[in-house]
């Protein structure tokens, strides 16, 4: 029943030793929140108990948790500004194609100018742009088409008449 710190007697901890097999927090009077521990010391009915200010074992962890917070925080911060430039510049592209997918189904007569080749995108755009002029080429050739036949028939139609003239 007596206590020590190796200096003189002191008051012993408010908790039974044998319940600080872990580190456990309690108050003891005058001294503020403490955190022990206690140890048996083998062969003997003694035990070693480790004492200390709760605040003063706490206080690192807390400094570490802000900082790790903080890092945390700017972390997200780059990454939601990456993922925000990364989407804008496919969605840029994406808008792009779009819009050439667009003047091919009202078959807008401009052509596009070819891009240079890199990524998928601009792959993709690329293969758009020709299919638009592959469209455009083929609608002008077949009005070319068509106008060749108009202008076949209305022979063909006056050389028919020609000949009826020539019966008659």
């Amino acid at each position: 029943g007596v206590w020590t710190d190796l200096g003189g007697v002191v008051d012993p901890p408010p908790v039974d030793a044998r319940k600080l097999a872990t580190a456990t927090a309690y108050s003891r009077t005058g001294r503020g929140e403490r955190l022990g521990i206690a140890r048996p010391i083998s062969g003997t009915p003694w035990y070693v108990v480790f004492e200390f200010s709760l605040p003063r074992v706490l206080r690192p962890a807390e400094q570490f948790l802000h900082r790790a917070l903080i890092v945390g925080l700017v972390v997200l911060v780059l990454g939601l500004l990456g993922v925000w430039l990364l989407t804008r510049r496919i969605t840029g592209r994406l808008t792009q194609l779009t819009a050439a997918a667009e003047t091919i189904s009202v078959a807008d007569a401009t052509p596009t100018p070819p891009r240079p080749a890199g990524d998928e995108l601009d792959r993709l755009g690329t293969a758009f742009g020709r299919m638009r002029q592959r469209v455009h080429d083929t609608h002008q050739e077949l009005e070319a088409r068509v106008e060749e036949l108009r202008a076949t028939r209305e022979q063909f139609a006056h050389t028919q008449r020609m000949e009826a003239v020539g019966r008659l």
